[in-house]
């Protein structure tokens, strides 16, 4: 009796081996039925999200206030030495990749 599987046993292997064999069928299936379900709950979904966000955001940022604070200073405080060789505070990268004097660097390294 010890070496036989329980029924739940059995259907636990075959839920496991079947799940593993059509793993892209059940991907795409629940792909489909998580859009449907958005499309259908729009405006619950939307509401929900108001209100969460009404309820918990405002409460977060007051009882870390000084965390999140001290986070950004960190993240403004942080500089990186670009590719063409100046550097940059982390906040303004995206800015200084297009600039004339970042592109003419890049074009002298290249040449």
């Amino acid at each position: 009796m010890e070496n036989q599987l329980t029924r739940q046993e059995k259907k636990a292997m075959y839920n496991k081996k079947y799940r593993e064999d059509h793993k892209e069928e059940i991907r795409e299936k629940k792909a489909i039925y998580n859009k449907k379900y958005r499309e259908d709950h729009k405006d619950e979904l939307r509401e929900a999200k108001v209100i969460y966000m009404q309820k918990y955001n405002p409460k977060y940022r007051e009882e870390h206030k000084e965390a999140i604070a001290e986070q950004r200073t960190k993240y403004l405080e942080k500089k990186i030495v670009c590719s063409c060789g100046m550097t940059v505070i982390r906040n303004n990268l995206t800015q200084h990749l297009k600039t004339k004097k970042h592109i003419r660097a890049l074009d002298e390294q290249n040449q």
